[in-house]
């Protein structure tokens, strides 16, 4: 048996932990923001988190651009 055949069998249980442990995962890969400490990097939940991609992306995406037009609107720079 393979990891792959063994994560399916096994920690990957389809449920709403396991889509928030691989959306967690995820967020530690495209970004350093903490998480919980519940969250390891395992392969599987990173492929499982794939789908969340784009939805990352937007949020962190919003973010940035949020934080960038109120600190330019604060300080009043060009």
């Amino acid at each position: 048996m393979d990891e792959m055949e063994q994560f399916t069998s096994g920690d990957a249980k389809f449920g709403w932990s396991s889509e928030i442990r691989a959306f967690f995962t995820v967020q530690i890969f495209l970004t350093r923001l903490p998480a919980p400490m519940w969250i390891d990097l395992h392969p599987g939940f990173l492929m499982m988190g794939m789908a969340y991609l784009p939805l990352l992306g937007i949020l962190i995406g919003l973010v940035s651009s949020t934080t960038y037009t109120v600190t330019t609107t604060i300080l009043s720079l060009p």
